[in-house]
């Protein structure tokens, strides 16, 4: 008796198990394909725009103006910015014009929109008549792969794909390298800085074991160790390697002279 009130409770969890499995994998793929209407949706009003400010003589302007207008419009049914229901119909633009076999698989609910992420960014640079190659065979994958393992394929398929080698387009690249200020309010700023990947990895790099000698220092000054006479460590310090990153960036930008300084 006792051995099959236990099997029928064992199969009674597995039903219930199964029930919450299915029910997660179904609203996953209704999820699926409302994103992906919605993405329909945002591409119509893009491509609306671009029909409207078609026939004026003040294409550009007249183009910035309805697409202000029709995001402000859908920002305030969908409760969000114009801004970034502008940038919305710009992505959702590129993903149905450029990349339906990915829009199918997703809509499927073969992929998430992290796969459909990943797939964009990296079929960025594949050539427009390309595009639709990179798009079949991506969408292929994503199936199969997590997006952080799908990442490292489309990165090497993309620049398989692309007519120029990678040195070339670094070259390019490395032209555009700047530094830009990006506001956040309540008196912060981010400083962003595009450079050439391995001078960006090196900076984090001595950046992160300056800090964590400092923080270290700070530790020992905690215990009651003795320390160089010469440390400026502050036992009462607190801040978080984040923190302590960012104040040095800031102390060596402002107070030593670089190399390429003439002065």
């Amino acid at each position: 008796m006792h051995s099959t009130s236990a099997t029928t409770l064992l199969a009674a969890d597995q039903r219930a198990w199964n029930d919450v499995v299915g029910a997660i994998d179904l609203a996953e793929r209704i999820v699926a394909r409302a994103e992906v209407e919605r993405m329909r949706a945002l591409a119509a009003a893009g491509r609306l725009v671009r029909d409207l400010a078609a026939d004026t003589p003040t294409r550009v302007r007249e183009h910035d103006m309805v697409l202000r207008s029709l995001s402000a419009e859908i920002g305030a049914v969908a409760r969000r910015s114009d801004r970034s229901v502008q940038r919305d119909i710009g992505d959702a633009i590129e993903l149905v014009e450029h990349y339906p076999a990915t829009l199918s698989r997703w809509e499927a609910g073969d992929i998430t929109r992290a796969h459909v992420r990943t797939i964009v960014d990296c079929g960025a640079i594949v050539p427009i008549d390309a595009r639709a190659d990179f798009d079949t065979d991506a969408a292929a994958l994503a199936t199969h792969h997590s997006p952080g393992r799908l990442r490292r394929l489309l990165e090497q398929l993309a620049d398989d794909m692309h007519p120029r080698s990678l040195v070339e387009r670094h070259v390019d690249a490395r032209a555009e390298r700047c530094v830009r200020v990006v506001a956040r309010g309540e008196g912060m700023s981010d400083l962003i800085v595009t450079t050439p990947t391995l001078l960006a990895d090196a900076v984090y790099d001595r950046l992160t074991q300056q800090a964590r000698m400092l923080i270290d220092t700070r530790a020992h000054v905690d215990a009651g160790a003795d320390v160089d006479a010469h440390s400026c460590v502050d036992a009462a310090d607190t801040r978080s390697i984040d923190q302590v990153r960012a104040d040095l960036v800031t102390d060596m930008l402002l107070t030593v002279a670089p190399s390429a300084d003439p002065t």
